[in-house]
């Protein structure tokens, strides 16, 4: 049936293309459910994907870090001690000292398991230099002091060259802060100097970075205590 649009005296005249707005009918409860139920498959579909993607990943650092770490140590005598002074490397561990034993302390608590133990130290290490250091010290504070100086200059501090700086920063970083348990006879450091790059990467590009890193840190560590 078509609407009337307009009378003139006698004459009406109905518009065909008229068509009546009727709501939607009512999803059943049967219909809902099934959809409820194909989100939570989908939902965990996606977390058993980023689970077995993120222990694979680990994995991979693991092995190859390693695999890096003895041709480097080894055959080509690479070590990261080697490119600072002695003096600079002691000044370095008296800084680093007070971290360490703090660290030390609070994985006490967990008891004496020393897979437990590793695992934990690999979440507190990820939250100390990439939380705080990468994600703090040197992308949250600089971007509100050049806010205040210049506003609008912030936006450089999300930049890729301000990004790299960062994560060869933190590397670095991490991976001398390891030379204490790594000395260049065991391979110098090169393997957290190259997990300190990829979770630096993961940390600035990744969604939820610190739980990202933190599994793939904690996982790492596993592999070591049980290789």
């Amino acid at each position: 049936m078509g609407a009337i649009t307009r009378t003139d005296k006698d004459i009406i005249y109905i518009d065909s293309t008229y068509q009546p707005n009727h709501p939607p009918a009512a999803e059943s409860e049967g219909t809902i459910t099934e959809i409820k139920t194909e989100k939570a498959w989908h939902s965990w579909a996606l977390s058993a994907a980023a689970a077995a993607g993120t222990c694979a990943l680990s994995y991979l650092d693991f092995y190859v870090s390693s695999k890096i770490e003895r041709i480097a140590s080894q055959k080509l005598g690479i070590c990261l001690g080697n490119f600072v002074s002695k003096s600079g490397i002691e000044k370095f561990a008296e800084i680093m000292t007070p971290l360490i034993k703090t660290n030390k302390k609070i994985v006490e608590f967990i008891g004496d398991d020393p897979i437990g133990k590793s695992m934990f130290s690999g979440a507190l290490e990820e939250i100390e230099f990439r939380w705080f250091v990468q994600g703090v010290l040197l992308k949250r504070i600089p971007a509100k002091i050049l806010k205040v100086i210049s506003p609008g200059l912030e936006k450089w501090i999300d930049s890729i060259p301000a990004k790299i700086t960062r994560i060869a920063a933190v590397a670095l970083l991490f991976g001398f802060a390891h030379l204490g348990n790594l000395d260049c006879k065991q391979g110098g450091a090169i393997s957290p100097l190259i997990g300190g790059v990829l979770y630096g990467t993961l940390y600035e590009t990744a969604e939820n970075p610190l739980i990202l890193c933190m599994n793939m840190h904690m996982l790492y560590n596993l592999y070591c205590e049980l290789s």
